[in-house]
């Protein structure tokens, strides 16, 4: 089904406002009726040379003001029953449309409330969401599901629901916190105790209670270039000035923080797999960055993404372990292993830390659900973390191996990658012979696990840089879907 949207890729309207708003127009103006169907998400998105979750988001937005239904396995319908201000133009009762953002100013929002409002314009709250890359998780084949399924029935088991007590530990369970310890220690060399560890229902939520604790609008803090939109997002929440520092080979460039004169308080980095370059952080560099930090009086906020992923070279110890002085804040979650089955993160805090951190968690996230931390706990303690990461490494690395053989047989020289050996997603550059958006509705037709990656870069971005994904994919099926490409681009 054709249909047809005016969007600006110029304009600084966010995507999936101007869907949103085009869908409206079209409803105002007649040409979609009630109960009428509409477009799939995929069709709009290939016709609109968008992201299917950009246009996912727009049909959500929608749906939650009455303008859409959703019929599972139908599609998307134009309501039976339309709002009574279906033909106000002007003002349609839409999530943060401007005159949301207006009313809600006026409503008394805090200066942080406002920068959440004001959020959407200021990164795209979407970026890093690729649905594209199936949010950067394993595929469902190497999800461990019954082993899941056996420890949450024996965490329920073990539990005389109607005898449990009120948990109140804001820290989390202390035997899933023992039990992380003994892990951490282990695969990544850190140095803690389970009193230092913060569970969290997701790393976002560390992120922010530490930003919370630590910036103050104003503040001077140091991210990666090209880095983690996330991260930067949040900081800009928070009101924090950032100083975007070069990443090459062997990680972030410590010599252009050093040369930044005022005051820093927090350098956040991805020494394990940087984001997105996939560049190892040099253990030169990890020392460097550490030395400056007690010299400089900042913290380090350490996101150790994707280390459980790497192909042939042994990982480096996490800065956390090489630090002597208290400083680095180590930030991890479960996304990347066990996505759906568990959403949990941790912190491991500077001793300095725990206990503001033990106070503010007790206030706005004091309770996490009891018995999931249990099976967590067990599923760590009794090794299934540890054999699982084992057994699907090496089933990441073939498929790697897969994408990288696939690449250089139908592009050559056409197209260039990352030659790091980790994680669940590449980094990938074509040539300028081919059109960056022709890339893209190749990708969305041909079902490729791919996605640009300007949201990455505060400035200037490189064309035809992409974000490939290959651990959801079965090894078999990746030359096939990347030789579907390259005939459809070369044509």
């Amino acid at each position: 089904m054709d249909f047809h949207l005016p969007i600006d890729q110029t304009s600084g309207k966010p995507i999936h406002r101007q869907i949103t708003d085009g869908i409206l127009q079209a409803i105002a103006e007649g040409r979609l009726l009630p109960s009428e169907k509409l477009p799939s998400t995929r069709d709009l998105a290939i016709t609109l040379d968008c992201s299917r979750f950009t246009v996912m988001r727009s049909f959500e937005d929608l749906v939650s003001a009455g303008y859409i239904t959703i019929a599972t396995g139908s599609g998307a319908f134009v309501s039976a029953e339309l709002p009574a201000n279906v033909n106000d133009q002007s003002a349609p009762h839409l999530p943060l449309d401007e005159s949301a953002k207006k009313v809600l100013g006026d409503a008394g929002l805090s200066r942080f409330g406002q920068r959440v409002i004001h959020a959407a314009e200021v990164e795209p709250a979407t970026a890093e969401l690729f649905a594209e890359l199936n949010y950067g998780a394993s595929a469902g084949d190497m999800v461990p599901t019954a082993r899941w399924r056996e420890m949450v029935y024996k965490a329920s088991r073990s539990h005389d629901v109607a005898s449990i007590g009120y948990e109140n530990d804001p820290l989390g369970l202390f035997h899933l916190r023992q039990a992380l310890a003994g892990y951490l220690t282990r695969s990544r060399a850190v140095r803690c105790g389970p009193d230092r560890i913060a569970i969290f229902s997701g790393s976002s939520g560390g992120l922010a209670l530490i930003l919370r604790l630590l910036v103050e609008p104003g503040d001077l803090c140091v991210v990666e270039e090209p880095g983690f939109p996330g991260a930067r997002r949040s900081l800009l929440i928070h009101g924090a000035r950032l100083f975007n520092a070069g990443v090459d080979q062997s990680g972030i460039i410590v010599d252009q923080i050093r040369a930044i004169e005022e005051p820093i308080k927090l350098v956040y980095v991805t020494p394990s797999y940087q984001d997105p370059t996939g560049a190892v952080m040099s253990l030169e560099r990890r020392l460097e960055l550490l030395k400056l930090a007690k010299e400089r009086n900042f913290y380090i906020l350490e996101d150790d993404f994707s280390n459980e992923y790497r192909y042939g070279d042994k990982p480096l110890q996490a800065m956390q372990g090489l630090d002597d002085d208290d400083r680095v804040i180590y930030i991890c979650c479960f996304w990347k292993v066990l996505f759906p089955l568990v959403r949990a993160g941790y912190l491991i805090l500077p001793e300095r830390l725990v206990d503001v951190t033990y106070k503010c968690k007790s206030l706005i996230e004091r309770d996490y659900p009891l018995i999931e931390q249990t099976a967590l706990a067990d599923f760590i303690s009794e090794g299934h973390l540890e054999r699982h990461i084992k057994r699907t490494r090496p089933i990441c690395a073939k498929r790697r191996a897969a994408l990288v053989q696939a690449l250089t047989k139908h592009f050559r020289s056409r197209a260039t990658f990352s030659s790091v050996a980790a994680g669940t997603q590449m980094l990938v550059r074509f040539n300028d012979s081919f059109n960056h958006h022709a890339i893209i509705s190749a990708a969305l037709r041909l079902d490729v696990s791919l996605v640009g990656t300007e949201a990455y870069y505060s400035n200037i971005h490189p064309e035809n840089e992409f974000l490939m994904g290959f651990a959801h994919i079965p090894e078999e099926k990746i030359n096939e879907t990347i030789e579907a490409l390259a005939q459809e681009l070369h044509a």
